[in-house]
């Protein structure tokens, strides 16, 4: 288990300063196949999972950051504090802003559906917004509808549909016709590249944002209805957004 993987290096026991201006970056481990690098600051430890090391000191930047936050949040507890670890559940929030599970635009549709696995959570703060919502979704047909109509911070409702989404609580999708407008945001992973073939590659990198759909088709010798449906996909893997 990844427990296991950090005890062999004394990783969750390990000493560290007992400063909160600084963190101390552990090694990287590899487990499962994949990479875990592991920042540790007074109170906290944390790991993130990558399948590379290419972007690793900027991953960690960001690991250190939200340490540091997460620290001096918290910083007046621990003489009072009971053991109780869902006290600190709503760092969660600030986690998934910074490196979310999925990216979420205001353009996604959300569609509830009937019932999904329970949230590991115990925290009545996280229950809350989760169950607020839920219960708006039924209101509002976009990500965006949602901000703009309910009274939570922004990363909350966006790590709650996140969650919700994880969980199997909501899906989200998109509309994309022949004039909208499409801009790349990331790379196309392995796999969709295994699957739909080359021609995706520069498909995303002919997505401008200034470039309706149909033509950035045209350019290559696909069909429209074939390319909407990868498109979708993209957008929704948060490597395209719409424009327009």
């Amino acid at each position: 288990s990844l427990i296991s993987a950090l005890d062999s290096f004394s990783g969750i026991d390990g000493r560290t300063d007992d400063g909160t201006s600084s963190t101390n970056a552990l090694e990287t481990i590899e487990h499962e196949g994949n990479l875990v690098m592991i920042e540790k600051s007074k109170h906290f430890l944390m790991a993130f999972i990558v399948s590379n090391k290419s972007e690793e000191e900027a991953q960690r930047k960001v690991m250190n950051s939200l340490l540091l936050g997460i620290e001096q949040k918290y910083h007046d507890i621990w003489d009072t504090w009971n053991g109780d670890l869902a006290i600190f559940e709503t760092s969660m929030f600030d986690v998934l802003a910074e490196i979310p599970i999925k990216p979420v635009s205001f353009d996604y549709i959300v569609r509830a559906r009937e019932a999904g696995r329970p949230l590991p959570f115990n925290s009545r703060e996280v229950g809350k917004a989760v169950v607020e919502v839920k219960s708006a979704i039924e209101n509002n047909e976009t990500v965006g509808g949602l901000v703009r109509s309910l009274d939570l911070p922004r990363e909350i409702i966006l790590g709650c549909l996140q969650l919700m989404n994880q969980y199997g609580w909501i899906d989200f999708k998109v509309e994309l016709g022949p004039t909208s407008h499409l801009r790349k945001l990331g790379a196309v992973d392995e796999d969709t590249k295994k699957a739909y073939g080359a021609v995706v590659v520069k498909f995303v990198d002919l997505c401008d944002g200034a470039t309706p759909l149909e033509d950035v088709v045209r350019k290559l010798n696909v069909s429209l209805p074939a390319m909407k449906f990868v498109a979708t996909k993209l957008v929704l893997n948060g490597v395209l957004e719409i424009v327009a």
